[in-house]
């Protein structure tokens, strides 16, 4: 391959490339509640956990952004085609290894997701949200090598939320665990 096109092919990839964050409910994530004025939901649904626990029947399903939606011209139920591959941080290839070794890198079989839903948000057209159980194995990994400043992983509340069975049972959850998050933080 010529040397010279090198860079054009890698900035046609990473033009290619989305963030694909995986979810068992996103009707959990806080910065999708109503109430945050965060992101919102353009058309169809949001993935749920019936999607999480159904993947038996290979429910591949996912949100798009509504970026995306209207430039390639879809519509709720059409099929897009996802290729997970790994890379050093979990956005795009950027890091230096990246740029060398991005050809060699292991990369998923190319799998059917339909669309159920279209969020809206500034950053609309680079995150497709799928429910974990859909995602290979080998590609789920938690990012924690950042470390705080006693040497512990860096924990990032946006990929954690929580769910109580009783509304009521809030004030005696955040008693309980309230000192376990401020230490793993």
């Amino acid at each position: 391959m010529d040397l010279k096109l090198e860079p054009i092919i890698f900035l046609d990839v990473n033009t290619r490339t989305f963030s694909l964050i995986a979810t068992k409910n996103m009707e959990t994530i806080p910065y999708l509640q109503e109430n945050r004025g965060g992101i919102t939901l353009y058309d169809g649904r949001w993935i749920n956990y019936d999607d999480y626990m159904n993947n038996n029947n290979n429910n591949k399903v996912c949100v798009v952004g509504i970026d995306l939606f209207k430039a390639r011209g879809l519509k709720l139920g059409d099929k897009i085609s996802l290729q997970y591959m790994e890379c050093e941080i979990p956005e795009f290839l950027v890091t230096e290894r990246d740029r060398k070794e991005w050809k060699n890198y292991h990369k998923s079989q190319i799998m059917e997701y339909k669309i159920v839903g279209v969020y809206d948000y500034s950053f609309s057209g680079k995150r497709i949200y799928v429910p974990i159980s859909t995602v290979p194995k080998e590609f789920i990994e938690f990012y924690t090598e950042t470390e705080n400043e006693n040497g512990k992983p860096y924990l990032y509340g946006e990929n954690y939320s929580f769910v109580l069975k009783d509304p009521t049972e809030q004030s005696q959850f955040v008693e309980k665990y309230t000192d376990s998050v401020k230490e793993a933080v």
